[in-house]
């Protein structure tokens, strides 16, 4: 098996051997979901397994691989939560399961009650949950068909305190650095970057143009920073998603 450079991969999951074809031993799907928790980990069929972390498998298929979540909780204990998922299942199935590079998705299934039967406890899915992750995942395979400069990318970054300078905050992370070179593989790779193509020199230009399209940053925010937003909601739409909200968020948001 060769990944996606030409190198060979040595132990590839025989599991995954199925998704390849049987000549040309590439992939025949466009998109793999997974609900297996953790992350992935290497074997050693000659003798002892340590515990390597690798995702050489998942990287060799080259497809989008989507997390479906199997929560160890049941339905009621998730839906009635505020916080959705407990502490077991967001470790097990959304923060360890990245470390492969998987896309997090929902839960799809809980713990059913206990079968008095015979005693056994299943999972139970969640219909409208599956649907939705098929219907993602459906998506993914389209856009794998669909050429790199017709493609529209976005990036999220974190800007928890609503402060300029958290704007992709990080612990131990150089979030715009890592864009920057995101860009030029993307560059690379033929995504459209516009008329000139041009890319800000390094991350900190990066976060500056980020600041000049406007932030919540009241220390920094400018007349003209509010011109330039990307995006602008009417005042009438506005205060009717306003007019949604609990009293007490709206009593925060006033007195902020």
């Amino acid at each position: 098996m060769w990944d996606v450079n030409g190198h060979a991969v040595e132990r590839f999951p025989t599991a995954l051997t199925y998704l390849l074809h049987p000549v040309t031993a590439k992939s025949m799907v466009d998109v793999l979901i997974s609900s297996m928790a953790f992350a992935m980990g290497e074997v050693n069929p000659d003798g002892p397994t340590l515990g390597n972390w690798s995702a050489e498998g998942i990287k060799a298929l080259n497809v989008p691989v989507l997390q479906a979540i199997n929560s160890v909780g049941t339905y009621d204990e998730w839906k009635e939560s505020s916080r959705g998922l407990n502490p077991l299942d967001t470790a097990m199935n959304v923060a360890i399961p990245e470390f492969d590079g998987r896309i997090i998705t929902l839960p799809v299934s809980f713990m059913a009650p206990v079968d008095e039967t015979n005693s056994v406890q299943y999972y139970e899915p969640v219909v409208d949950r599956v649907v939705q992750v098929a219907k993602q995942a459906v998506k993914l395979a389209t856009l794998r068909h669909k050429p790199n400069s017709d493609k529209r990318i976005a990036f999220m970054l974190t800007n928890s305190s609503g402060k300029a300078e958290r704007i992709g905050d990080a612990v131990g992370l150089d979030t715009p650095a890592s864009i920057m070179k995101v860009f030029e593989a993307m560059k690379a790779a033929g995504y459209d970057f516009g008329e000139d193509g041009s890319l800000p020199s390094d991350g900190d230009e990066l976060i500056q143009n980020l600041v000049d399209r406007c932030s919540y940053d009241e220390i920094y925010l400018t007349e003209q920073q509010l011109a330039n937003a990307a995006g602008h909601v009417q005042k009438e739409v506005y205060q009717t998603l306003f007019d949604t909200l609990p009293q007490r968020q709206k009593d925060h948001i006033v007195d902020q």
